[in-house]
């Protein structure tokens, strides 16, 4: 008798092979979903951060905003989704500060988590001249805006 098809084994063995190649897929899919979450993020901190520049430009005597201000003045709010609003938070303080040097430039510092992941994890100090800074108020740093 000449049967025709496949064996337990062989069927069993393209099942495991699938289930190892949807693993490696969903992993490499949930890191590209991560990736691009910290990037926008990260460009809702310096749509932010424009957004305070534009403030203070119009509020010369003012020194902090936050983040609940900019959104009522319809600053920075654009790229801010909810995700973002839960991890900088509506109170959190945008400051400007003046430089160190001699020239009186200012920038505008955020100190927010590193991470959208992390939303209790390692605080980081992000200015508008693009550039991070460990740790809070670190005003030795120029801005060269």
């Amino acid at each position: 008798m000449n049967k025709k098809g496949f064996t337990m084994v062989e069927i069993l063995a393209v099942i495991v092979l699938l289930g190892v190649l949807s693993i490696f897929t969903v992993t490499a899919l949930v890191s590209i979903s991560n990736k691009q979450k910290q990037q926008n993020y990260e460009n809702a901190i310096n749509g932010l951060l424009a957004g305070a520049r534009s403030y203070f430009a119009d509020n010369l005597n003012t020194n902090t905003v936050t983040v609940n201000d900019l959104i009522t003045n319809n600053l920075g709010y654009a790229d801010l989704d909810d995700k973002s609003k839960n991890v900088i938070g509506l109170n959190t303080d945008i400051n400007k500060v003046t430089c160190s040097d001699t020239s009186f430039k200012t920038k505008i510092i955020i100190e927010v988590p590193k991470k959208i992941s992390e939303p209790n994890g390692d605080k980081v100090t992000y200015n508008d001249c693009g550039c991070a800074e460990q740790g809070a108020g670190n005003g030795d740093k120029l801005c060269t805006n």
